[in-house]
């Protein structure tokens, strides 16, 4: 069901920009395509490989050490 709910996602989203497009002849549905295998294989790296998770979660340890610094600045600046 997960599958389901991303991949109709991705077409809504991609149905948003298409009817906002100004020039619809001009959408390249190669590179489209190409993004959207991209971002899969990328997905792919971070979900099933070791090296990739290991990379993931060394970026999302890093992103939750920038905000607990957000939110001592915030505290300092505006108290808690």
């Amino acid at each position: 069901m997960d599958v389901m709910r991303s991949v109709l996602g991705m077409v809504v989203l991609l149905a948003i920009a298409f009817l906002l497009s100004v020039n619809k002849k001009k959408i390249s549905l190669r590179t489209v395509g190409a993004a959207l295998v991209l971002q899969v294989v990328i997905g792919g790296i971070m979900l099933w490989l070791p090296p990739g998770r290991w990379v993931a979660e060394k970026v999302a340890f890093g992103v939750h050490k920038v905000m607990a610094y957000s939110d001592a600045g915030s505290a300092f600046i505006f108290g808690s």
